[in-house]
């Protein structure tokens, strides 16, 4: 049995890593292949038949997984171990190392410590780019022996090329995801500063600063617009109608953007 631990779905519902696993089991649905996924609260991704209901523990995302006693594939979606191992083969996958190079004190001291443990009693390392492996490599010793895949991610079938529902009047600049930190979203907004002719569209992403607020208010009010929870048709077509798709962050592990 394969067995995926769903907890990144309680630490996001929308992301990339959960759109990275959703897109997993799209494929795993298409072929055919039998897996379950460990639940824990009340969400369930549309794309598991499967789901095995867990008891969520106090401090749950950072504690072994119980696993049915049958499962011979493990694969944690945010960085765990099996409780019980066994014979079972523990899958990781390693999707970028922007704690370490841009995190700081206990942030970074915890995701790191969960991260390394994680990668340490993998049978099987999977890394989404031969950056991340290359980083790997770099931050982690004792690795010689393990199995190392580089296996790129996917794109959804839905963002190919295909007709244009006009909705838009205005040009507008595109930018999807989480802006903190790393990802640098000030400068844009910075930018946007001398581009009058232009709105600018944000989608998804954590919510909206103080500092975002304000900035928009004193100097692009009716230039930019924050989109939440729309559906990937809608996300495609905006990808086809923007002027242009901006990416400001200093590093990705991949970046499906």
């Amino acid at each position: 049995m394969l067995v995926f631990d769903g907890i990144i779905y309680q630490l996001q519902k929308n992301g990339g890593i959960s759109v990275y696993f959703n897109e997993l089991f799209k494929q795993l649905n298409h072929q055919d292949l039998p897996f379950s996924l460990l639940r824990y609260g009340s969400f369930q991704p549309d794309l598991v038949k499967d789901c095995k209901i867990a008891p969520f523990r106090n401090f749950e995302r950072y504690r072994n997984a119980n696993i049915p006693g049958e499962t011979k594939i493990f694969h944690s979606t945010y960085y765990r171990n099996p409780a019980s191992k066994n014979k079972t083969l523990n899958v990781v996958t390693v999707h970028d190392f922007l704690y370490e190079k841009y995190s700081r004190w206990e942030k970074k001291i915890v995701h790191t410590f969960q991260k390394y443990r994680a990668i340490e009693k993998a049978d099987v390392i999977i890394c989404v780019s031969d950056q991340t492996k290359s980083d790997l490599l770099y931050y982690c010793n004792g690795l010689q022996n393990k199995d190392i895949f580089v296996i790129h991610n996917g794109v959804s079938n839905v963002f190919t090329a295909g007709q244009d529902v006009k909705t838009f009047e205005k040009p507008y600049l595109l930018y999807v995801g989480n802006r903190n930190g790393y990802k640098n979203f000030g400068l844009i907004l910075s930018a946007m500063e001398n581009l009058h002719d232009y709105n600018l569209y944000v989608v998804g992403g954590e919510p909206i600063s103080r500092y975002e607020q304000r900035f928009v208010k004193e100097k692009l009010r009716g230039q930019v617009f924050f989109f939440k929870n729309i559906s990937d048709d809608k996300l495609a077509n905006m990808y086809r109608q923007a002027h242009c798709f901006v990416c400001s962050a200093f590093d990705e592990g991949f970046g499906i953007p």
